[in-house]
């Protein structure tokens, strides 16, 4: 009995033997796993040489090398997004919203390329896809300071005034150095005809950085906003601070209040009101201007009587 067992255990054994070593002379050498680890190393070669030719500027090269690392493996989303980038740069923007889409199928809860896609449709013209796709982005990413910019600039090209700066707003909040998001807000207020608001935001601008500032005065109507509310805080001889109110202090107000003022030929200030500001800041604003003495303008060898505007900024310790 015990002689029988043992002979079907060796026959088992055998017919296992058997099977292994058909498998042996059937697969590659490598075997299935290290095939799957070559491709996976593989694409992961491709994807490095595309970055590589990204930064280098060889778009065209660094699609080719992408596209060749998500055939190894198929799953990247990421991979799908680096290749929208690239042919948006090539201004193929058809081809670029195909990748961003291929991206989100791929992960469907991936922000950035919805951000890229909304892009896309706003350069061809498709403003409600476009602003489906930031709100998409948001819904995703709340905090998505790029995709709350770009929709207020879709919401300004459309001429939705009211949802541009509440969008542009938005943006400001989540990142207050952001130069784009005051430039877009200066522009939506001078479109939508607030030039002293739109002012407001070039004043700002001169402390985020001045570049974009000289680039939205550029975009502002000289006759309109420059000429009449020009920034004179730089011409100040005598700058008093303003006194900060009991009652903005116990409410704890703070924020920026511009004064339009005109400055006769010795440099007095002659006339002051605020255009904008915390009412209870207002006033202690006003005051200070009115305090202040200015460098005269000269224009021809003749002293000049000149307009602007000073700007206030009130900040509890």
């Amino acid at each position: 009995m015990q002689s029988r067992r043992c002979l079907q255990y060796n026959k088992s054994y055998l017919s296992v033997c058997f099977i292994l070593s058909l498998l042996i002379v059937l697969l590659p050498k490598e075997g299935w796993s290290a095939r799957l680890l070559q491709d996976s190393s593989t694409a992961s070669t491709y994807t490095n040489k595309g970055i590589e030719f990204s930064k280098a500027d060889k778009l065209e090269e660094a699609i080719e090398a992408f596209n060749q690392s998500l055939k190894l493996d198929p799953n990247q989303p990421e991979i799908a997004f680096e290749i929208g980038e690239a042919y948006l740069k090539l201004g193929k923007f058809k081809a670029a919203a195909e990748a961003y889409q291929q991206a989100i199928r791929l992960k469907p809860n991936y922000a950035e390329p919805y951000n890229s896609v909304g892009g896309v449709y706003m350069m061809l013209g498709e403003n409600k896809e476009a602003i489906n796709a930031y709100q998409k982005a948001i819904e995703i990413k709340p905090d998505f300071n790029k995709a709350y910019n770009n929709l207020g600039l879709v919401y300004q090209n459309t001429g939705q005034y009211e949802e541009s700066i509440k969008a542009l707003k938005k943006a400001i909040s989540l990142d207050s150095q952001s130069p784009i998001a005051y430039y877009n807000l200066g522009i939506t207020y001078f479109k939508s005809k607030e030039h002293l608001l739109a002012f407001e935001q070039y004043n700002i601008l001169l402390g985020v950085e001045s570049s974009w500032a000289e680039k939205l005065l550029e975009r502002i109507d000289p006759s309109g906003v420059a000429s009449v509310n020009k920034s004179l805080n730089s011409q100040e001889i005598i700058k008093p601070e303003p006194i900060y109110p009991l009652n903005a202090k116990s409410s704890r107000v703070t924020g920026t209040v511009i004064v339009q003022i005109t400055v006769d030929e010795k440099g007095n200030v002659t006339s002051a009101r605020a255009v904008s500001g915390h009412p209870l800041l207002q006033q202690a604003a006003v005051d200070a201007a009115y305090k202040a003495k200015l460098k005269t303008t000269v224009i021809n060898s003749k002293t000049q009587q000149t307009t602007g505007v000073l700007t206030y900024t009130f900040v509890l310790n």
